[in-house]
């Protein structure tokens, strides 16, 4: 099926018949009924407020994470915009969209510019994505049994010859220096439903995705708002596909432990086909992965979050068969939005091209939405298992408007086997994101 057909087909019912909605309608002359919430709910998660609080049971780059992010600037009289006109009538215009026909979306441009330095080789790389993320909700209410239509739309595409996705190629670097921006084209990748269920204690997602986003996260887990480098905005030592087709369930007892399972075909795991939309694919990805948060004596909170995964390639052409485990701690620090992180991985088979892993990472907010981070890591190669490579990462995320973010970033690379590259790289960035 064509690709813009399919996405045809998907948005046309929603403004047709978006109006008959079973559940709560808001009143026409008020804002969207869940505006309130979820503008609370983001700049919790981003301002002073948060300091003790850690909820990162899913990645911040899913469709609801966006949302959110991208609501509670909008009601912040604290941050301006870089073109207020245009932007208070694009907000009034989604507002009108949710309010009307319960369909909340945010649209946005993700840029990097990445350079490669050795000792004798260099190179450089540039690629952007522009992309559509909305969230339908077709029955129940926000807090009262919601079920949604997920969907998300992206052009990936590279300004260089070589996007900042494939400076590794010729390296011999274990990870890659930026996880998504790829010269990969137009994709699909999100196209879910999720219910609630249990007083939203538990969650049910079925479709299109990349089940990623719902496992292994953390607070400092972003390739688009965090960490670059693969081994903090990703994880090499897991086999997760980039996106297939399957089903996830979650469940969250109040504030203290959850539970998450989840399985998923592989379509691709290197970013660069389209999303096929698919269950032809017999490669599957099954995970199981358990998290308990606890507060100390002064209310602040640490997660300890452990995950098995099994990866089966059932006769498909690429190997994808592995398993293994990930172990991740997360403590909050005294200081507005501080967090430490520790995570170790390992894992065994063809699925993924480090075996061993360790990481560490420290961040902490600078103001309301500014955000500073420092990580360091270490990996073993699978394929050669003498072979281990190290990298330490600094980014700044600065929010200069409601809708623009500047961001630079360094990146040092130590290792055996840095092909043309005598054991050091360094790779220094610049992302630049426009959201609205």
């Amino acid at each position: 099926m064509n690709r813009f057909v399919l996405a045809i087909m998907l948005l046309v019912p929603a403004l047709v018949c978006g109006r008959i909605r079973p559940g709560l309608a808001a009143n026409p002359g008020s804002a969207p009924a869940d505006t309130p919430v979820a503008a609370t709910s983001a700049a919790a998660a981003e301002s002073p407020a948060a300091a003790t609080k850690i909820d990162s049971v899913d990645s911040a780059d899913t469709v609801d994470a966006a949302i959110e992010q991208r609501t509670a600037l909008d009601y912040d009289p604290t941050t301006r915009s870089l073109f207020p006109d245009f932007y208070n009538r694009f907000r009034d215009w989604r507002d009108r969209v949710n309010r009307d026909l319960h369909i909340e979306a945010v649209f946005s441009y993700h840029g990097l510019v990445q350079g490669l330095q050795a000792s004798n080789f260099s190179e450089f790389g540039g690629a952007g994505e522009v992309g559509a993320r909305a969230r339908w909700l077709l029955f129940g209410s926000r807090y009262l049994r919601p079920v949604y239509l997920a969907l998300g739309l992206r052009n990936r595409h590279a300004y260089t010859d070589t996007a900042p996705g494939r400076l590794t190629a010729d390296t011999g670097l274990l990870w890659k220096t930026a996880d998504g921006f790829s010269n990969a084209g137009f994709q699909v990748p999100e196209l879910y439903f999720s219910q609630e269920r249990a007083n939203s204690r538990l969650t049910l997602r079925y479709g299109q995705f990349s089940i990623n986003n719902f496992f292994d996260s953390n607070s400092l887990r972003s390739g688009k708002r965090a960490f670059l480098n693969q081994i903090f905005s990703a994880n090499p030592a897991v086999g997760f596909p980039d996106y297939g087709a399957g089903g996830t369930l979650q469940w969250k007892d109040e504030d203290d432990w959850d539970l998450s399972a989840g399985i998923s075909n592989i379509q691709e795991k290197d970013q660069r086909r389209d999303v096929n939309l698919s269950f032809s694919s017999r490669a599957l990805f099954a995970v199981l992965q358990g998290g308990y948060t606890f507060k100390d004596d002064q209310g602040r909170e640490t997660r300890v979050q452990a995950m098995v995964w099994d990866s089966e390639d059932n006769g498909e052409d690429e190997p994808t068969t592995g398993a293994g485990f990930s172990l991740t701690v997360e403590r909050a620090g005294k200081r507005p939005g501080e967090r430490y992180l520790l995570r170790l991985a390992a894992a065994e088979g063809e699925a993924t091209f480090v075996d061993r892993l360790l990481a560490v990472a420290w961040g902490r907010s600078i103001g309301r939405y500014n955000y500073l981070g420092i990580g360091a890591g270490l990996g073993r190669s699978s394929r050669d298992r003498g072979m281990y490579q190290g990298v330490g990462e600094i980014f700044y995320r600065w929010q200069l408007t409601k809708e623009l973010i500047v961001s630079p970033d360094l990146q040092i690379i130590l290792g055996h086997d840095l092909d043309n590259c005598r054991d050091l790289v360094v790779v220094t960035g610049l992302r630049c994101s426009l959201t609205f």
